[in-house]
């Protein structure tokens, strides 16, 4: 969850309200303090995680008397402004950071491959740019290690 606020503050597009995307990323993952962190390993599918998540922010939020949150949390999951959808991509693009980590603790190459596809989903230039850079990394890495295991 830090990871997304942090990178909300450090990617730098002054169109957006940061305070907001700041306030979206920290809500965009409050679920998970319930349901845990559902993928698609999980076999769950997308209106039943949506269902899910939906129930236990509304849990959350009544718990706490905090409407905002919901409102935070539905525009996130709906996409209804620019600084939703910037996170959202922010998101997309925090999941190759956590599959290469995953990759490079596990000597698994066979994460980052499946992510390729999930390019066509991140709309904000920035965050393509971020995705294509970070690809390349991986990419090179692979082959330097695949190079080191042959020597």
């Amino acid at each position: 969850m830090y990871r997304m606020v942090v990178m909300v503050m450090v990617a730098g597009d002054i169109s957006l309200d940061v305070g907001k995307c700041v306030q979206l990323a920290i809500i965009h993952d409050l679920a998970e303090s319930i349901v845990g962190d559902i993928t698609p390993h999980d076999n769950v599918s997308v209106v039943d995680k949506h269902n899910l998540e939906q129930c236990a922010m509304l849990l959350l939020c009544n718990l706490v008397g905090c409407r905002y949150l919901i409102e935070l949390y539905t525009e996130y999951e709906q996409g209804d402004s620019r600084e939703a959808r910037f996170v959202k991509d922010l998101d997309r693009f925090e999941m190759v950071l956590q599959a290469f980590q995953y990759e490079t603790d596990e000597s698994d190459n066979k994460i980052s491959s499946s992510l390729n596809s999930s390019t066509r989903l991140v709309a904000h230039l920035h965050i393509q740019q971020l995705y294509t850079g970070q690809m390349r990394y991986t990419k090179n890495v692979n082959v330097a290690g695949r190079c080191n295991q042959t020597l």
